[in-house]
């Protein structure tokens, strides 16, 4: 939580801090942020199983708007690989990566589409 304080329920974005965590073979998402905020430092998001469902993307890191309350993080020092699909994700939503590696990023499971380490779309 950011400051102590978290309104949550869309009145504000929640906050979270995370050090030094691993994720590892994630279905579907590694780690998956809705309109809150996010800091990852030195962490690891690793071996992201597809979802084997073509109305899904597919992402090890993912953050999305929701009732136009967008998504944020900063992301430092951190490892994103061996995810399906896309590395990385900012859906009408912001994101500040610093010092970080995305990497062996393969294409989709089911299409056979993208394989992109980084997207951002409004």
């Amino acid at each position: 939580m950011r400051n102590g304080a978290s309104e949550g329920r869309l009145g504000r974005p929640l906050g979270i801090d995370v050090n030094e965590l691993v994720v590892e073979g994630g279905i579907g998402k590694g780690i998956a942020v809705f309109a809150s905020d996010l800091t990852l430092d030195s962490t690891l998001i690793r071996n992201t199983e597809p979802l084997l469902n073509p109305d899904r993307v597919n992402v090890g890191l993912y953050l999305r708007q929701y009732l136009d309350v967008p998504a944020s993080a900063v992301v430092r020092g951190s490892v994103i690989e061996g995810s399906y699909g896309l590395g990385v994700l900012a859906y009408a939503s912001s994101i500040d990566m610093e010092g970080t590696t995305v990497r062996d990023t393969a294409p989709d499971a089911l299409s056979q589409s993208w394989g992109w380490g980084f997207a951002i779309q409004d």
